[in-house]
């Protein structure tokens, strides 16, 4: 008791001291699934060129597809575990998933001796990938070289008319035997925010923003290549959910309040240390030497009669 009475005076002494910093950040891996928004003027629809070189001359034709489908991937992400915020994401990695591109239509014209070239896209499709595993993500930015849409699915069938349609027979040139890679020299965005807290559970929002291109050349024959082009910005958004958990490292005695009896669990580990890995000491709140001291009471003294956080939707505010 006299060893009670002495922290206990040290401790309510200094009770009303602030103390600096925030929550510990918890590292979290996490996997999550993320659909496409619906297209827009400046997301989900890939422009392309079907550009073919023939007769020493070429023609091309545009036409823009919008993308559907879902993306899964795994999230390196660092929570306050004393707000529920997001502290920083530093790591994506795309898993899989599905995506689908509209169908396209392309008209070449050569003009009226040479006649023209007709093909259609049909079926074209893929999945996100990180060949060389997660990419880094600093200030919710990423490099897109890191990352790619292969796009292995589908077809483009084609045909001529005229001194075209002389040229070459009908055509169908398959994704599955020469896939395309749409990978973009630019900068993503990833960002995750705290959307609400449930009694038990905190949801999380995933919004994603994937700038894709592609530049490939087919040849058909000896004397026709085709080319295709183009590009566009992949956006999806999702949610996932981590079990709601005590914030408080001096929740000693395990009813999420700190209190009167986390101070009598935390005074009888005083000026205690071990050698033992993990730590055996739950006094040891600072958690950096196995030893309860000034720096663990620091810890106590800045969660003392803390809260939860209020609960209910935060995304927005």
């Amino acid at each position: 008791m006299r060893r009670f009475g002495f922290v206990g005076v040290l401790v309510w002494g200094m009770l009303s001291v602030a103390c600096a910093g925030g929550g510990r950040m918890q590292a979290e891996r996490i996997a999550v699934d993320l659909v496409l928004s619906p297209p827009d003027a400046g997301t989900n629809r890939l422009q392309t060129t079907l550009t073919v070189y023939a007769m020493g001359t070429s023609a091309r034709d545009t036409d823009t597809a919008t993308v559907t489908g879902t993306m899964q991937a795994n999230l390196g992400v660092f929570i306050d575990d004393a707000t529920y915020e997001v502290a920083d994401v530093n790591s994506l990695e795309f898993t899989g998933g599905a995506i689908r591109l509209s169908d396209m239509s392309f008209t070449l014209n050569y003009g009226f001796l040479l006649g023209r070239i007709e093909a259609r896209a049909t079926g074209i499709g893929g999945a996100p990938s990180s060949p060389w595993g997660p990419g880094a993500v600093e200030a919710e930015r990423f490099d897109t070289a890191d990352h790619l849409v292969l796009l292995n699915e589908g077809s483009v069938a084609a045909w001529g008319t005229g001194l075209m349609g002389a040229l070459f027979e009908p055509v169908t040139l398959l994704f599955a035997d020469a896939p395309i890679e749409a990978r973009a020299d630019a900068v993503g965005t990833v960002a995750v925010r705290l959307e609400r807290i449930d009694a038990d559970e905190v949801i999380y929002r995933v919004d994603l923003m994937l700038p894709v291109a592609y530049d490939e050349l087919s040849p058909i024959n000896e004397s026709v290549t085709a080319a295709i082009t183009g590009g566009g910005v992949i956006a999806a958004t999702g949610t996932f959910s981590l079990p709601r958990r005590c914030r408080f490292r001096a929740d000693l005695t395990g009813d999420c309040r700190v209190d009167l009896y986390d101070l009598m669990a935390f005074c009888d580990q005083w000026l205690t240390a071990a050698e033992e890995d993990p730590c055996p000491l739950s006094a040891d709140l600072a958690g950096a030497d196995c030893y309860v001291d000034l720096d663990d009471f620091a810890v106590l003294a800045e969660e003392w009669l803390g809260s939860d956080p209020a609960e209910g939707a935060h995304w927005g505010q």
